[in-house]
């Protein structure tokens, strides 16, 4: 694997900050002279526990609504391990529902 990785999270707000800090903590910062570079935009998760889960929020067979926030940020292939570890660590869910989406560095095509 090589190249940048945009990841997306959504997580509990009252995680968000540890999070941001903690994912901070262990990045190389991919833009030039600024560090805890993140985008933060408010969401609604839903699913359903099933039997043999153990649900942060909810109860098993109901549908469940939750207010979250989406955390996006970039990174290098060398700290993507490291990101997503810590996002396993801090967040609160059995299974985070974590996107990691390949991207070109838009300074390499102009």
């Amino acid at each position: 694997m090589s190249g940048i990785y945009k990841v997306v999270v959504s997580i509990p707000e009252k995680f968000v900050e540890k999070l941001m800090d903690e994912i901070d903590l262990v990045l190389k910062s991919s833009h030039r002279n600024y560090r805890r570079c993140f985008y933060i935009t408010d969401c609604t998760g839903t699913w359903i526990p099933q039997k043999g889960s153990s649900p942060y929020v909810g109860t098993i067979g109901e549908k469940e609504y939750s207010r979250e926030k989406k955390v996006e940020f970039v990174v290098e292939n060398d700290d993507i391990k490291a990101a997503l570890l810590k996002i396993y660590e801090i967040h609160p869910y059995e299974e985070p529902a974590i996107d990691v989406i390949p991207c070109i560095d838009w300074k390499s095509i102009i």
